[in-house]
C-alpha cells in the first residue's frame, strides 16, 4: 500500500519523520477519549473466551465472526482522533511508527474506513453523528492545508495523498497526485449528506448547505471542492491506490465515476442544476473511458490502461476493490455481481493459485479458500522489497465480492441490468453467475455464499487469537507482517461481515 520504492517518478528516498508531533490542547484529547470510551461501551459485547480459530466449521465461522467484528470495530475506533495520537476526526492508517511507518492520515484510507461508521449511522445509530461531523471538519481543514501537490485555491492540493497526524502537510517525496482520494472522500460525504437530508430536519439541511455542499464557485464546501477537482481532472494521470505507478487506473476512474454520479444527484437535490448537469456529463465521459480496461481476449478487467508499461499482467485486487466501493453506479456493468467482475475474479484467483506456500495445498478449488495478495508480481513485503505477501484486506475483498454477487443473484434482486450471457463458458468459481432461472438463482446464491465463507475462513486461520489484523500475512510462515492494526484491514472485515449478514437475511427471506 505504501511502497514508494516502486514509484515511476519522484524516486528520491522517502524519509518521513516518524516523530509524533505535538498535538492539540488537553481539552480536545479529553473530549476525544470520552467520546471513544462512550462509543466502545456502546458497542461492547460481553467478555468471552476466544475459540480456537483452527477448528473451521460453519458454526466456528459464525462464532469467530461475531467476536472478530467486535474486535475490528474497536480497532477502527481506536485509530481515530486524539485517542490515536491524531487531530480530532483524523483517521490514522496504523499506529506503527517504524518498519513500516504508517503513522499518517491518508485521504483514501480515511474515506474507505469511515464507511462502516457511516453504514451503522445510516442504520439508525445516531450516537455516531459527532464522530462523522468531526471527520467532515478534519477533511475541510486538510483541503485548505497547502501541500506539495498544490493549494485549495488552485484545487490541486485536494489530490495530496497523505498528511501528518496533526493535520500539517507531509513534505517529503511521495507518489503525487492521487486522484482517488478526493473522489472517495466526495462519495463518502455525499452519502452522509443524503442521509441527513432524508431526515427532513432543518438542522440537517442547514448543516449540509453550510458544511458539505454549497453551490458557490470558487468552491467553499468540502464536497463541492472535491467534485470540482474530479470533474476537471479525471482524465489526467495519477498514482494508483497502491501508490506505486502513475497512469490511468480502473480503481481511480471508477471511484471518480461514482463520486460524480452521486454528486450530480446531490447537486440537483440542492437546486444546483448547472453543476448537476456538469457532473453527470463528466461521469458519462468516464463511463466511456472505463471500457478501455475491459480485455475481451483475456476475459478480465485490467487494473491499468497499459499493463505492459508497468511490466505486469493487469491482474490486480484493485479491480475488486473498485467494484465493491464504486461499481454500483453504472447499471451493473462494473458491479460485483456482473459478468465482467465474475470473469475478473476467476483470473485473479488463477493468478494467485500456488503462489504462496502458506496456502498449502489449497488452490482455491473445490470450495477451498486461499489467501490473496495485491497482484502476482508484487515485491513489497511490508517493510521493503523482496517477495510480496497475501493481504487481509484483499482476501476479504474476495469474500465480500462473492457475498455481494450472491445477493445480486437472488430471485428477489433486481440490481442487475441483465443476466450474464448463457453462452459464456464460466469457470468453477463463477459458474453460479450463469444461472438465470429463479430456482437456479437461489442455488447459485447459496453456492456463492459458501465460497465466500471459504475465503473468510482463510482469514480466520491467520487472524490469531487476539484478532489483531495487520496489513499482510507472510507468504511462507503465516506470521502477521507489515503495519500492525491496519485500519483498512479492520474496515474491510466490517464491510465483508455486513455483506454476509445482508445475504443471510435475504436467503432466510426467500
Amino acid at each position: 500500500m505504501k511502497n514508494n520504492a516502486l514509484l515511476s517518478h519522484n524516486t528520491d528516498p522517502v524519509a518521513p519523520d516518524s516523530k509524533r508531533p505535538t498535538l492539540r490542547p488537553v481539552r480536545a484529547f479529553v473530549f476525544s477519549c470520552i467520546l471513544l470510551a462512550a462509543l466502545l461501551l456502546h458497542f461492547s459485547a460481553s467478555s468471552r473466551r476466544w475459540h480456537d480459530p483452527s477448528r473451521a466449521s460453519s458454526g466456528a465461522l459464525d462464532l469467530w465472526l461475531a467476536q472478530q467484528t467486535d474486535v475490528a470495530w474497536r480497532g477502527l475506533l481506536r485509530n481515530i482522533g486524539p485517542a490515536a495520537g491524531a487531530r480530532e476526526g483524523l483517521l490514522i492508517a496504523s499506529p506503527s511508527t517504524s518498519q513500516p511507518d504508517y503513522f499518517y492520515t491518508w485521504t483514501r484510507d480515511a474515506a474507505l474506513s469511515y464507511r462502516p461508521i457511516l453504514s451503522r449511522f445510516a442504520a439508525g445509530d445516531l450516537a455516531l453523528e459527532p464522530l462523522l461531523r468531526s471527520y467532515v471538519s478534519s477533511q475541510a481543514a486538510l483541503q485548505r492545508t497547502p501541500n506539495p501537490s498544490g493549494t485549495f485555491a488552485n484545487g490541486l492540493g485536494l489530490a495530496e495523498p497523505k498528511f501528518q497526524v496533526d493535520g500539517s502537510a507531509f513534505l517529503a517525496s511521495w507518489g503525487r497526485p492521487q486522484a482517488d482520494g478526493p473522489a472517495l472522500r466526495a462519495a463518502t460525504l455525499t452519502e452522509l449528506a443524503m442521509i441527513l437530508l432524508d431526515r427532513n430536519a432543518t438542522f440537517g439541511y442547514d448543516y449540509v448547505k453550510r458544511e458539505l455542499y454549497s453551490g458557490h464557485l470558487p468552491p467553499r464546501s468540502v464536497i463541492k471542492a472535491d467534485l470540482e477537482y474530479v470533474a476537471h481532472n479525471w482524465h489526467k494521470d495519477s498514482f494508483d491506490l497502491w501508490e506505486e505507478r502513475s497512469g490511468q487506473h480502473f480503481f481511480t476512474l471508477l471511484s471518480s465515476h461514482r463520486a460524480l454520479t452521486l454528486g450530480s444527484t446531490l447537486a440537483a437535490a440542492l437546486s444546483d442544476s448547472g453543476a448537476s448537469a456538469f457532473y453527470s456529463g463528466a461521469a458519462a465521459q468516464i463511463s466511456d473511458a472505463l471500457e478501455r480496461f475491459w480485455d475481451p481476449a483475456a476475459g478480465r478487467i485490467n487494473a491499468y490502461a497499459c499493463p505492459a508499461c508497468f511490466r505486469r499482467s493487469g491482474i490486480d485486487a484493485a479491480v475488486l476493490l473498485g467494484a465493491l466501493h464504486s461499481g454500483g453506479a453504472d447499471g451493473g456493468k462494473w458491479a460485483p455481481g456482473g459478468e465482467r467482475i465474475g470473469w475478473t475474479l476467476e483470473g485473479l484467483l488463477d493468478g494467485f493459485r500456488g503462489l504462496y506456500e502458506v496456502n498449502g495445498r489449497g488452490k482455491g478449488e473445490d470450495g477451498k479458500g486461499i489467501l490473496v495478495g495485491r497482484y502476482p508480481e508484487d515485491v513489497y513485503n511490508g517493510t521493503g522489497n523482496s517477495q510480496g505477501n497475501p493481504w487481509f484486506l484483499t482476501t476479504l475483498a474476495v469474500a465480500q465480492t462473492l457475498y455481494t454477487a450472491a445477493l445480486d443473484h437472488l430471485p428477489s434482486s433486481s440490481s442487475l441490468a441483465a443476466p450474464p450471457s448463457p453462452s459464456s463458458a464460466f469457470l468453477p468459481f463463477t459458474a453460479p453467475f450463469r444461472n438465470t432461472a429463479n430456482s437456479n438463482k437461489l442455488k447459485s446464491a447459496r453456492e456463492l455464499k459458501q465460497r465466500g465463507d471459504a475465503f473468510l475462513e482463510a482469514v480466520m486461520r491467520f487472524a490469531g487469537e487476539d484478532g489483531q489484523l495487520s496489513e499482510q500475512i507472510h507468504r511462507t510462515t503465516g506470521e502477521k507482517v507489515g503495519a500492525r492494526d491496519l485500519t483498512w484491514s479492520y474496515a474491510a472485515l466490517l464491510t465483508a461481515a455486513e455483506a454476509r449478514s445482508k445475504l443471510l437475511a435475504a436467503l432466510n427471506a426467500e
